[in-house]
């Protein structure tokens, strides 16, 4: 198999669950990364980003990767290409390094440059999906402090002159990621004007609907932290009430959690997010309904504090 091979069986398999999971355990994944490992240095970007993209996806191919010399090769084909990538190209790197610490840990100084210059470069040309694994990537980074400390300022007006653009086509987990983006990444809320928050806004009694429990948390985390958030969603029709029903109507999932190993966080999260609201503006952002809501997850942790 040649580097083209390789990446597009593994682009496959990453769209395919039924396909990844017939792959064998064993030799079947160590024969198939071995060959990418072997690879890389002769990928294009696209096909390395496919393949970085693939690992992100599947655990079991996450885990035949060598460490130390794998990474090293799969991540310097990756910076290498930098250069050469398109928005969905970079897209797919960052969001497999925001996903692998492993592979994070692989890139240099001059990588995460490389990387944050493509971002810039491509960011006119990406779509809402794209920006939004973007930032949230560069979130979920932060344990890495190079990886969004190399974002420049401009970098950062780019991305967000890509969420204020993209935002009327955001589906539920773009909205979702984006503003948890912003929360937790203090340059990306800067960057962000006040058209910018507005559009964001607009989207979320569009998409509220389809939000899933952790989408919905996401939401309204970034609401109590980001005053700007809170205020552009006061003046949005409707918009307050779609967010508050959405949390209403996942509140059972809430307080069970969406990951078996992460009992009870989102019901802290969603309890916390509900004071820091209530706090905002000297109580303005305040709702009967909210509150009921923090009743409940109060008694629960109390009633079962682990």
């Amino acid at each position: 198999m040649n580097s083209q091979d390789i990446a597009n069986t593994l682009n496959a398999l990453g769209k395919i669950d039924a396909a990844a999971e017939a792959v064998s355990s064993g030799t079947g994944w160590s024969r198939l990364i071995e060959a990418a490992e072997r690879r890389a240095p002769e990928m294009n970007a696209q096909e390395i980003a496919n393949t970085l993209n693939a690992l992100g996806k599947i655990d079991a191919a996450e885990r035949a990767v060598s460490s130390g010399a794998g990474w090293s090769r799969l991540i310097g084909a990756a910076e290498r290409r930098a250069p050469e990538m398109n928005a969905q190209d970079i897209a797919h790197v960052l969001n497999a390094l925001g996903k692998i610490s492993a592979a994070a840990e692989a890139v240099s100084s001059a990588g995460w440059s490389r990387f944050a210059t493509a971002v810039e470069r491509t960011s006119g040309a990406m779509n809402a999906q794209e920006m939004s694994n973007v930032v949230n990537a560069y979130a979920e980074m932060r344990g890495v402090p190079e990886a969004p400390e190399a974002v420049s300022a401009a970098g950062w007006r780019s991305l967000a002159a890509v969420a204020r653009r993209t935002a009327p086509a955001m589906n539920s987990q773009a909205i979702a990621l984006t503003v948890d983006a912003a929360k937790k990444l203090d340059a990306f809320a800067m960057a962000i004007d006040d058209d910018g928050w507005n559009q964001l806004a607009r989207q979320v009694p569009r998409v509220a609907r389809d939000f899933n429990e952790q989408e919905v948390v996401l939401v309204l985390s970034a609401v109590g932290w980001k005053r700007e958030l809170a205020k552009a969603l006061a003046r949005v029709d409707g918009g307050w009430d779609a967010l508050i029903a959405g949390v209403e109507r996942h509140l059972e999932a809430i307080k069970k959690g969406w990951r078996p190993d992460d009992l009870m966080n989102d019901a802290r999260k969603t309890g916390c997010a509900i004071m820091l609201i209530s706090e905002l503006d000297g109580g303005t952002f305040t709702d009967e309904r909210l509150e009921r809501v923090r009743g409940e997850l109060e008694e629960m942790l109390r009633a079962d504090p682990i």
